[in-house]
């Protein structure tokens, strides 16, 4: 792994820890904050000893500018990491946290776009890789001699963190797709399904508005079935033959009645 590259594996492991940091309660981060504090003093080691130095040797006046610039900060930042571990009270310890937070984040930001760009210009991919080299080697002995364990995970990549996103929003996508079907599925019944014809309100007011029930049958806004409303008018319909056919009855009575006078 060339210098670079290590470099910016280190930030991203540290950031990760950051990260669990802003997601968990206060009670897991005294055993976090372990961590980031052997991970930033190995880092900050090894650009002191040998990257910085590097840097500053085959850089230009601006480069060498931001490589004093660097070692400025680095300063500041052992200062915040002495800070959280002698605080007594959580609060003391999570205001100074995030201090830290946010000055390694800032120290981070000008690290990668500033300086990295430049040394990349200055040293040849072959430079950087047995710097990488020397760097890894220091590392591992740096950690042994201050008994900080070394790590058991790595953190992921920008390219693994986008994979892994657009995989969740697929995957996401795709569930919502398979349970549209089933409801779609689900709504239907012995072939029928549900619908609902809605008008608009004044259609309503004047009693247009009907709705189509799962069995077929409709509703008038009424709250009566239709074929309740079918029925009282066979009903009607019956009644008013019934009286004709009386009246007719009792004229021809009447007729008769006459004749035989």
């Amino acid at each position: 792994m060339n210098a670079i590259d290590l470099l910016k594996n280190d930030h991203d492991y540290v950031d990760m820890l950051f990260g669990r940091i802003e997601d968990t309660p206060p009670s897991r981060h005294a055993a976090i904050f372990k961590q980031i504090k052997g991970e930033l003093e190995t880092h900050a080691h090894i650009e002191e000893t040998i990257f910085y130095p590097t840097a500053k040797e085959k850089g230009d006046k601006e480069l060498k500018d931001i490589v004093m610039e660097a070692f400025e900060e680095h300063k500041q930042m052992k200062m915040f990491l002495a800070d959280v571990a002698r605080a007594r009270s959580t609060d003391k310890r999570e205001a100074e946290l995030k201090v830290l937070i946010e000055d390694t984040r800032h120290h981070v930001k000008e690290e990668e776009n500033e300086m990295f760009p430049l040394v990349e210009d200055r040293l040849s991919s072959d430079q950087l890789e047995k710097l990488g080299e020397r760097m890894e080697r220091e590392k591992v002995k740096f950690q042994e001699a201050n008994g900080i364990p070394q790590r058991r995970e790595e953190p992921q990549g920008a390219f693994t963190k986008v994979i892994e996103k657009a995989r969740a929003v697929v995957e996401s996508v795709i569930g919502g797709s398979s349970d549209d079907g089933k409801k779609g599925s689900a709504s239907k019944s012995n072939g029928r399904s549900k619908k609902k014809i809605i008008t608009a309100p004044s259609a309503k007011r004047i009693g247009q508005v009907r709705t189509v029930n799962a069995d077929g049958g409709s509703k008038a806004s009424n709250g009566k079935s239709a074929s309740q409303a079918k029925s009282k008018n066979t009903s009607r319909s019956k009644s008013a033959s019934s009286k004709t056919k009386s009246s007719a009855a009792r004229k021809g009575g009447s007729s008769r009645a006459s004749a035989s006078r």
